[in-house]
């Protein structure tokens, strides 16, 4: 089996798309764009809920090779589907039972002007990433610890939600990470590491970060905090980041 490094999903056409989705009702407050406002606490929740399909019309020809989906109770299929010109074809398929796991899907690099999402069942969903994801240049160093393995269990009490009283308390999972990457080159640090850095400094990306498994070893990533730059020998650079990296649904609508 050929090695897998990880990737990263961080810049996505959903941004600037047109999105539609069919059941056009949704909750109060829980529209489709909610999905791509990177805010774990905002939901595009379907109505009814079931099966669920969603249309991204993109400003123009794109290209795409991956899409990633968090803080959702999808059931069932997921698959998403490339417009071709002339007909959707599908880029990639997978499944999911409903405990809210991130999903990251990929594909071969396809130029497209839409997407279609369609999930078996679905009532709610918080954030889905779509575009051309970063393929890291090497494996993971020592010392890497998977999120599987350091995640630990947090309890907050939720007080409210916009200024509404809730009542309840929220458990989910999550581990503190360190992504280090060493003797880069200084084409490779600027033309991909450094237009990431930027973005998120301040927006979620996902991380797959496994060799199996595929692709349920995956993570939404928050609260980024990015290190300094390091030239290592003949003139290579050396980065890292640091996050809070969550494997399922940090919470409900």
């Amino acid at each position: 089996m050929p090695e897998v490094f990880p990737r990263l999903g961080w810049a996505s056409v959903l941004d600037d798309a047109t999105l539609s989705a069919n059941p056009t009702d949704f909750a109060a407050e829980s529209a489709v764009v909610n999905i791509r406002d990177g805010r774990a606490w905002s939901f595009w929740q379907p109505l009814p809920a079931g099966p669920v399909e969603l249309i991204a019309d993109l400003p123009g020809p794109r290209t795409t090779t991956y899409a990633a989906l968090a803080g959702h109770d999808a059931a069932g299929a997921i698959t998403v589907e490339i417009w071709t010109g002339s007909t959707w074809q599908v880029a990639a398929s997978t499944t999911a039972d409903g405990s809210g796991a991130v999903r990251y899907l990929t594909w071969p690099p396809a130029v497209t002007t839409r997407l279609r999402f369609r999930f078996d069942h679905l009532s709610f969903l918080s954030t889905l990433l779509a575009g051309e994801d970063l393929i890291l240049p090497e494996g993971l160093a020592p010392g890497w610890s998977d999120p599987d393995l350091a995640q630990r269990p947090k309890l907050n009490a939720e007080i409210s939600r916009g200024g509404v009283w809730l009542g309840a308390r929220v458990e989910f999972w999550d581990a503190t990470l360190t992504l280090n990457l060493k003797r880069l080159t200084p084409g490779w640090v600027r033309t991909y590491w450094r237009p990431f850095q930027r973005a998120c400094a301040t927006r979620p990306f996902v991380l797959h970060w496994h060799q199996t498994d595929w692709p349920d070893s995956a993570c939404l990533c928050t609260n980024a905090d990015f290190g300094e730059s390091a030239f290592s020998t003949n003139g290579f650079i050396d980065v890292s980041v640091s996050f809070t990296a969550e494997l399922g649904r940090r919470g409900t609508p």
